[in-house]
């Protein structure tokens, strides 16, 4: 037992800086302004940038009428308000997003594949990559870090998108975080061992 917890302790810690090179950012997806906007939903972006791979979560519920499109849109002119960005994702929308008006979606897309990006964005020479992947990579991490991109679901009833939220940087705990756990579980490995 006390080897079993002693590896389990020594995975925890060596977890800790794996964690440093994957960034997740979350939002709550709210009703944008519009005579028929309503819904609402939650999405998670995963991106690990040792792996050059972006996880898109979200789950949405209530429209008011069938998804038509969903896809980032980056960077705006100032964090949290909806102005100067273009879509920054696959267009027209993510691959096999559900066209329904409640839906849930979980693909991986690859950062060292065009497709994930929208054209535009590559190109884009203001906020975009300036006419290549690895600048468009780059200029969407940090339109995510400043809070400057925003996930968009567009209905056929609210075409200019029905719910939408942007992505903040959600907190990761400290290398530190993952010890004191380690030393939680060998103190309750211990215990029981002394109870036994």
């Amino acid at each position: 037992m006390r080897t079993s917890l002693s590896l389990l302790a020594g995975a925890l810690l060596a977890a800790g800086p794996a964690l440093a090179h994957t960034d997740i950012y979350t939002t709550t997806l709210h009703p944008t302004s519009g005579t028929f906007a309503s819904g609402s939903g939650s999405a998670t972006i995963t991106i690990d940038w040792d792996d050059a791979t972006m996880r898109v979560q979200a789950d949405f519920a209530g429209l008011s009428s069938p998804a038509t499109a969903a896809h980032i849109h980056c960077c705006t002119t100032n964090p949290g308000i909806v102005s100067g960005a273009i879509v920054a994702t696959t267009t027209p929308t993510f691959p096999g997003f559900p066209t329904g008006t409640s839906g849930s979606y979980d693909v991986t897309f690859s950062l060292d594949n065009a497709a994930t990006f929208n054209s535009a964005f590559i190109s884009n020479t203001v906020f975009g990559g300036n006419g290549s992947l690895p600048g468009a990579v780059t200029a969407f991490g940090i339109g995510l870090n400043a809070g400057k991109a925003y996930l968009n679901i567009h209905t056929a009833n609210v075409p200019s998108g029905e719910i939408q939220g942007f992505l903040a940087l959600a907190p990761v705990p400290e290398p530190a975080t993952y010890g004191l756990m380690a030393l939680g579980l060998l103190g309750v490995g211990a215990a029981v061992r002394r109870r036994a």
